[in-house]
């Protein structure tokens, strides 16, 4: 991948990463640098070049289709060949030691903020920055999970010509019995909605028990949610998810039966193959989604000592709270060091027009990136089997989670891709359809937990696709079709 000169790209060969929704900068700096996060026994094949774009409380990344396609080729060739020390390596990433970070969560959770002096205030908030970073993401595991989709893929070539059927196959393996923590949480939660239906409470307003569960669940998981930066959930958002689970009637039981009968499938499937590289990669595939998923629930945890030292910026009268979401953690150092502030133009500059970071080892980047237009226009879209199913209905475009009120039952949800924070959303669909995403993808996972078709990987849909158009979603064949 190295180039001898500057190469310059042009934005079609600009492939997303991902979408996330972030309320302050100091998200959309930790996510930036993600991307170059590795290890040179797993990953030293990685992005080199990737732009992060944030405007009105939403983040776009992308990397060139080149090293996404360099990176799935050679890096993939490690896997299909079950090299030894890559294997070893991933397995220690994947158990590591987490007495450092568990450490420095106590800390946090019992530190006084008030009391610390400015550069105390700051070395704290670096600490939290930097130390989460390195603990959880020690690489890319976006990276780790495309370059072993690659292998994978090959590997079931042998077993099924048809593109469209080994994309099938391939989601219906990647299913385990281990809860995620988004299922841990459903599951926890529909058990407060049992209790409420064998009280008879329809209200949890109305009955104090009822009540005081949902509040200490809101403590638990409200900011598990927040991923890289988005707002914690409040106790409505709780209150009304009782209510509407209490009308559908779901139960923690169901869930559970519905994951295990996926997950014996998925072995009969896997013994019936019978492939010595497909039973070792496999259950890496679906152990490294699981990691992933957790580290991003722990990473949303830890949003809020960074708000709160936010918070306690502003009531120093430092800077008004609204202006320091849009700092950089370099500009809040200095702003507590030196008392320099960013100034209201600049403020208003980013606010107005968003902010573009830029990682640009090799190459020349294309900045009108953030301006990609309406590709090709047709009645039908391709894209990747992530859920089985066929559904029709109407579509709605969802681009943040403010968005997801538009979503009525029957629905099909179309979106960049999603995060927590649009689980009722996905619920409330009879299909979804995503723009970026592998397999390990929340989308891609929730929707197998429920049973929902998902189509990834669909080019430009959120753009394609408009509000209220008559759509079939062939999830089985990865094809999506304007009625």
């Amino acid at each position: 991948m190295l180039q001898s000169k500057r190469k310059q790209f042009s934005i079609n060969s600009w492939q997303r990463i991902n979408m996330r929704n972030v309320s302050h900068l100091l998200g959309v700096e930790l996510i930036h640098n993600l991307y170059n996060r590795h290890l040179p026994r797993i990953n030293s094949i990685r992005f080199r070049n990737t732009n992060t774009y944030w405007k009105d409380g939403q983040v776009n990344s992308y990397a060139p289709k080149e090293e996404w396609d360099f990176l799935a080729n050679w890096f993939g060739k490690k896997f299909l060949k079950l090299d030894k020390i890559l294997l070893e390596q991933i397995e220690n990433l994947l158990n590591f030691d987490r007495s450092f970070y568990n450490n420095f969560i106590c800390l946090w959770e019992n530190l006084n903020f008030k009391k610390l002096d400015n550069i105390d205030l700051g070395m704290t908030l670096i600490d939290i920055q930097d130390y989460t970073l390195g603990e959880l993401y020690q690489v890319n595991l976006i990276q780790i999970e495309h370059a072993l989709t690659f292998a994978i893929r090959t590997l079931l070539e042998k077993y099924e010509k048809d593109e469209k059927k080994r994309n099938e196959l391939f989601s219906s393996l990647i299913t385990t019995n281990i809860f995620t923590e988004t299922q841990k949480e459903e599951i926890n939660f529909n058990k407060i909605v049992k209790l409420g239906k064998n009280k008879k409470i329809n209200d949890p307003i109305e009955d104090k028990q009822i009540f005081s569960q949902i509040r200490d669940h809101c403590k638990d998981y409200s900011f598990m949610h927040c991923a890289y930066g988005e707002l914690p959930y409040d106790i409505n958002f709780y209150l009304n998810k009782y209510k509407e689970l209490y009308r559908k009637g779901t139960s923690a039981e169901k869930i559970i039966k519905n994951i295990n009968e996926r997950y014996r499938k998925s072995l009969k499937l896997l013994h019936l193959l019978n492939d010595k590289e497909l039973k070792t990669l496999i259950p890496l595939m679906i152990q490294v989604g699981r990691f992933r998923d957790y580290n991003k629930a722990q990473l949303g945890k830890t949003i809020k000592y960074k708000l709160n030292i936010l918070d306690e910026i502003s009531r120093r009268g430092l800077e008004d709270r609204e202006s320091l979401n849009y700092y950089l953690l370099c500009e809040i150092l200095n702003l507590l060091e030196k008392r320099e502030k960013v100034s209201k133009k600049e403020i208003s500059v980013r606010k107005n027009k968003g902010v573009l970071l830029v990682r640009c080892e090799y190459l020349e980047i294309d900045k009108s990136i953030t301006n990609r237009s309406l590709v090709n226009s047709t009645d039908r879209l391709k894209g990747i089997c992530a859920s089985r199913g066929i559904a029709i209905g109407k579509s709605k475009v969802i681009l943040n989670k403010n968005e997801a009120s538009k979503i009525k039952k029957g629905d099909i949800m179309i979106a960049i891709g999603t995060d927590f924070d649009l689980v009722e959303a996905i619920q409330m669909s009879s299909a979804v359809i995503t723009e970026e995403g592998g397999l390990l993808s929340h989308a891609a996972v929730i929707c197998r937990e429920m049973s929902k078709p998902c189509c990834i990987g669909v080019g430009n849909a959120t753009k394609r696709l408009r509000d209220g158009m008559y759509i079939k979603v062939d999830a089985n064949n990865g094809i999506i079709t304007i009625i």
